[in-house]
């Protein structure tokens, strides 16, 4: 990239000015500075989004099946006349 070292008349400081970069000749280099930045933040973004998708999946797939397992295990009791609807739904209702 030859950002890097201080014989390196291309090597540009922080700070320096539009006109000081276009006569060193540095335009490719800070274009490859910016782009690499700029691409590393959008990767960085990615993952980030990537993460928030997958807790959402595991949360959303975690609220479904706390509404619906107990009554799976409570439905034989109630079928099998054991358990009254008032008893069954106070047994879904303890799993909430």
């Amino acid at each position: 990239m030859g950002l890097a070292g201080p014989g390196n008349p291309r090597a540009l400081a922080r700070g320096e000015s539009a006109k000081e970069i276009a006569l060193l000749g540095g335009e490719l280099d800070e274009r490859r500075s910016i782009n690499g930045t700029i691409t590393h933040v959008i990767g960085l973004s990615r993952q980030l989004a990537n993460g928030c998708g997958e807790t959402d999946w595991v949360t959303s797939g975690y609220g479904s099946l706390a509404l619906i397992v107990p009554v799976l295990v409570a439905l034989p009791g109630y079928l099998l006349a054991d358990l009254s609807l008032r008893a069954l739904i106070m047994v879904v209702g303890a799993f909430n």
